[in-house]
Parts: structure tokens; C-alpha cells; sequence
């Protein structure tokens, strides 16, 4: 608050003592010096005013012309207007319409300055420069201290190399336990390891280098609405080394059909079948992990099991040991660099057949009352893989091809590399029982998971805003390898009105849009014509073919190299 805030012009002094007429002193004639809670006016006229005489002018001023002049109907407006005896007309003196106009002029600048502020000013957070990352404001943890991190994707401080994976599902009780160990490089100096974890119960977690120093306990806390936890390291973590994590935890089988779950059938008895579905952010549910598309690295898998059931991983099988009374160990052969989401194992009582191509142990498992409805699928995986090797110029790149019948599964099929897992319905043909649309939908499961072994799982998009590329690839494949394959399913009719259909919508969606704009002219720009409907037809699937065949015939080897693909049109700004 301004001290005498409510004299902000201050009136020129009238004297008093002089003629009624009111001659107020000119400008250049008075000063004024606010002191404390009086206001000491002197007058430079003839006479210097005593103390008396100063306290009687600023009562005056301060009672007379506030109050008493109100009551007494006396003039208001005494000493901003020279006041004019000869008639009722004021005029404003220089200094006065000096001051007003100043002051006018700042405030309205002021009022179009806050006006053209951007509406971010006046918020809490404030502005921010254009491309300049933004404060983050970090959340609490489950115990209450600050974590590290607060975005959604994990931060590119640190990449995972390998995983050593030890699981014991239980299928009595219905819950696993299990542990990792995760090498991890050091691209920036930092002393935390952010990475994925969901309904673990973490119990133990370390850090050691690389050099073989003893591993560490660490700190880790939890933020469960990113599903992310953060190890916090005793001491600085050098850019450029290695480190391996060691973390120990336990869970509960899930009852949905995401991540490791467990599904309940009747095979003369009720039994219990364990399987995966990781895509797209359920890894991170069975065990630690970075689990992104982008962060690619190897897995060695272990399982400890009943020794009546078997197991399956994407690797072949490299030696089972006994544990403890009736519990073994199956351990599985090294991966090749992959996503997480497309990591997969089965246990369960399962029973295949199998048939070797190329190199590559192909099988087919189901339960045991399914198991001869499987030999339909087995041709068809082992005639299509061989077409996908000789068109890609590519041999498929693991020992073994495993595709699993699963009781109860979610999807159509999931692509696991390796380790191909399908609802009964997309698997199973019984030659008594099932249609020619089973056969031909079983065979468009398989082609479309077949090619992903490529589109998907060689070549994986960095991010899942790119997944289209995976789906996209593998879906036209699938087409395509039927017609090339078993051309008595007539696949070209099928995918031909499957795109059809899709630009027969899309084309009514932009003509509603001109409808919007009034720019249809008459009902013929509605209708496509039956040219039109052929020309689509053509070229949806010639078009293609001519890029794949320029593809087929360059040096398809580079795509080993390729660890990730992404499409800049469609990547995030």
C-alpha cells in the first residue's frame, strides 16, 4: 500500500483568507511535502505561512474538501481547474492534461502488453522456449521418496546387452518366482537404472561392474503408474562400461490372457497350461526388463518344471538337469538380439509332430486329444517357410520353428520368434470336421505369422507408433504367399475386396467431406465407377509386387543389419 495512497494528483493549495472569487496560485507557486500523516503545504505567495497557518491549510485540505465541502455544497473541483469568474467553463491547466495523457498512454500500453502476453505467463508452470525440454517434475515413489524419472518411455542413459532368465512356475499353487541378471551398458554418466516392472514383488536387487567387483544392494523404488522402478546406485556409473543388475522376485500367475498367464482344460483331467502373451507391454509382468521395442538384446532362458510336463522358449532346447525331487531345469540356447515382447515359453503337457526343412526343425504342438488335427498345419508352415527363404533371398535364421495350440488364447496367433502361439482355431483342421473357410483361415494365420519372422522380428519398429509397418508387411505377405503357395485358395479374390472394402469406406469418408464443403457437383461424383473398381483391384496388388520383387532382387542381406525400422512421416514430433 502507497502512503497517502489517496491523494494520487494532489490538488493545487487554496488560500482561505483570500476574495470568494477563488484565484487558485499557479503551479510554479506551491509544494508539496507528504510527511508521516500530515501533508506540509507551503505557499510561496507574499507572506510565509507559520506553523499554525500550514496545519489550518492541510486540516483544510485534508477535512474541508474531502468532507465538509460535500455538505456545504461548495466547489469540488477547486485546484485542478483554473476556476473563470465570468462564467461557468473550466479549462485544464498544462501540467494537469500533462499528467493525465502520461498516464494514459502507460496504462494502456501496460493493458496491450499483458493483452499480447501468451496465456502461459500468468500460470504456475510459466513459458517454456520453443524446442527447449521442459522441467520435469518428478513423482513420488511407493515409499514416499522422489523418483527419478517422470516420462512414460524409459531414458537412453542405459541399454540392456543380455539377459540370463530364471523361472519357477508353480502350477499347483499358481504363482512364480523367478530371477534375472541383466548386463546393461552406460551411455551417459548417472547413478540410476530406470527400467520396467509390473505386480513383482521385488525382494532383492544388486549392482556389479563389469570387472568382477562384488555386487552391491541398491535402492529401488517403485512407480506403478508407469509400471517403472528405478535402482539407485551406490556410486556413479561410469558412460561406456558395463554393469549387471541381479534383481530376485516373485508373482502370481495372471488370470487374463496378458503376460505370463495360466488357462485351465479338460484332458481326461482338469490340468493347467502356462503360456505368454507379452505384446505389447506385458513382458515387463514376468520379469524386470527394459521393455521397449527398441531396447533389443539376447536372452538365455531357464525354466524349472514338473518333470511330467515339458517346456518351450524361442530357443531350441540346450540340456535339462534335475533340481530337487521331481523338478528339472530346461535350459535353452542363446537368442538372437530381440524385443522383449516377443520373448515367449510354454509349460504345459503338450505333444507334437514335426518335420525338418532347410535346416530348421519345424513342429506343431498341441494337447494330447488334438494332436491329429495338427498335420494340416505342419504342411502348410513347412511349404510356406520354404517360399519365404527362397523369395526373401534369406534363410530363416533359428535351428527350430515351433507352433503352439494354445486352449484358451486371446489373439488369432501371436508372432513370437520361434515360438508361434495360436488359438486351437487358427491351428487345428480335423479333415471330418472342418470347412474349406477353416482351411483357408488357418493357412492365412500361418502365412501372416510366418512372414513376421522377417517384418516384425528381424526388422522391428523402434517404436509402437510404427507397428503398422509390421502388420502392414506381414498382411500383404500373407496374401501374397497363399496365391504363390496355394493358389487353390483364391487369395487375390479375397485381398483384393479386402482393400477394396477399405477404400470403398475411405472414398464415401472424403466424399462426405466435400458433401461439407459443397463441392459435389452430381450424383456420378459419388458412385466410383466399375473401371474405377477394377483399376483399384489391379494395382492394389500389382503395385506392391513390383516393390517386393525390386526388394527380392537387391542385396536383401543389409536387413540383417537393420535392427530397427521407423518411418519419419509417422514418428512423434
Amino acid at each position: 500500500m502507497i502512503e497517502n495512497s489517496m491523494f494520487e494528483e494532489e490538488p493545487d493549495v487554496v488560500d482561505l483568507a483570500k476574495e470568494p472569487c477563488l484565484h487558485p496560485l499557479e503551479p510554479d507557486e506551491v509544494e508539496y511535502e507528504p510527511r508521516s500523516s500530515r501533508l506540509l503545504v507551503r505557499g510561496l505567495g507574499e507572506h510565509e505561512m507559520d506553523d499554525d497557518e500550514e496545519d489550518y491549510e492541510s486540516s483544510a485540505k485534508l477535512l474541508g474538501m474531502s468532507f465538509m465541502n460535500r455538505s456545504s455544497g461548495l466547489q469540488n473541483n477547486m485546484s485542478v481547474y483554473r476556476q473563470n469568474t465570468n462564467g461557468p467553463c473550466s479549462v485544464p491547466s498544462t501540467r494537469t492534461m500533462v499528467v493525465c495523457t502520461v498516464v494514459f498512454v502507460i496504462a494502456f500500453s501496460l493493458i496491450i502488453v499483458i493483452y499480447l502476453l501468451p496465456k502461459c505467463t500468468f500460470t504456475k508452470e510459466g513459458c517454456h522456449k520453443k524446442n527447449h525440454t521442459m522441467e520435469l517434475i518428478y513423482p513420488l515413489a511407493t515409499n514416499g521418496k522422489l523418483f527419478p524419472w517422470a516420462k512414460i518411455r524409459l531414458p537412453p542413459d542405459v541399454v540392456p546387452l543380455h539377459y540370463d532368465l530364471v523361472l519357477q512356475p508353480n502350477l499347483t499353487t499358481l504363482k512364480f518366482e523367478g530371477s534375472v541378471k541383466i548386463v546393461v551398458n552406460i551411455l551417459h554418466v548417472t547413478q540410476k537404472i530406470v527400467l520396467h516392472s509390473s505386480g513383482l514383488n521385488i525382494t532383492k536387487a544388486t549392482i556389479s561392474s563389469a570387472q568382477g567387483h562384488q555386487a552391491k544392494p541398491v535402492e529401488f523404488l517403485e512407480y506403478p503408474l508407469h509400471d517403472q522402478i528405478a535402482l539407485m546406485a551406490p556410486e556413479v556409473l561410469l558412460a561406456g562400461q558395463n554393469y549387471t543388475v541381479n534383481m530376485e522376485y516373485s508373482s502370481n500367475l495372471s488370470d487374463t490372457y496378458y503376460g505370463f498367464y495360466k488357462i485351465s482344460y479338460k484332458d481326461e483331467t482338469s490340468k493347467w497350461f502356462a503360456a505368454t502373451q507379452f505384446e505389447p507391454l506385458a513382458a515387463r509382468s514376468a520379469f524386470p526388463c527394459f521393455d521397449e521395442p527398441a531396447f533389443k538384446a539376447t536372452f538365455l532362458i531357464k525354466i524349472k518344471r514338473d518333470e511330467k510336463l515339458s517346456t518351450l522358449s524361442n530357443m531350441p532346447k540346450k540340456a535339462t538337469t534335475p533340481v530337487t525331487n521331481g523338478i528339472v531345469e530346461d535350459e535353452f540356447f542363446v537368442s538372437l538380439k530381440m524385443s522383449t515382447y516377443l520373448v515367449a515359453f510354454v509349460v504345459a503337457d503338450l505333444k507334437n509332430i514335426s518335420r525338418e526343412t532347410n535346416g530348421t526343425l519345424v513342429s506343431v504342438y498341441a494337447i494330447q486329444q488334438h494332436l491329429n488335427q495338427v498335420g494340416y498345419a505342419l504342411d502348410t508352415a513347412v511349404r510356406l517357410l520354404e517360399f519365404y527363404q527362397k523369395y526373401f533371398l534369406m534363410k530363416y535364421p533359428l535351428e527350430k520353428l515351433d507352433l503352439v495350440a494354445i486352449p484358451d488364447f486371446q489373439s488369432g496367433a501371436m508372432e513370437n520368434w520361434g515360438l508361434i502361439t495360436f488359438r486351437e482355431t487358427t491351428l487345428l483342421f480335423d479333415n471330418n470336421t472342418s470347412s474349406a473357410r477353416d482351411k483357408k483361415l488357418i493357412t492365412a494365420v500361418i502365412a501372416h505369422e510366418l512372414a513376421h519372422q522377417w517384418f516384425g522380428n528381424l526388422v522391428t519398429m523402434e517404436w509402437w507408433n510404427d507397428l503398422w509397418l509390421n502388420e502392414g508387411f506381414a498382411t500383404f505377405m500373407e496374401y501374397f504367399a497363399m496365391e504363390e503357395v496355394f493358389p487353390e485358395l483364391h487369395s487375390v479374390s479375397n485381398f483384393c475386396n479386402y482393400i477394396y472394402s477399405f477404400l470403398y469406406y475411405l472414398h464415401y469418408y472424403l466424399i462426405l467431406l466435400d458433401l461439407l464443403r459443397n463441392e459435389v457437383n452430381q450424383l456420378s461424383d459419388i458412385y466410383p465407377s466399375n473401371e474405377k473398381k477394377v483399376l483399384i483391384g489391379r494395382e492394389t496388388y500389382a503395385a506392391p509386387l513390383s516393390v517386393f520383387t525390386t526388394f527380392r532382387t537387391s542385396k536383401v542381406a543389409i536387413i540383417r543389419n537393420m535392427c530397427l525400422m521407423t518411418s519419419p512421416a509417422f514418428s512423434p514430433l
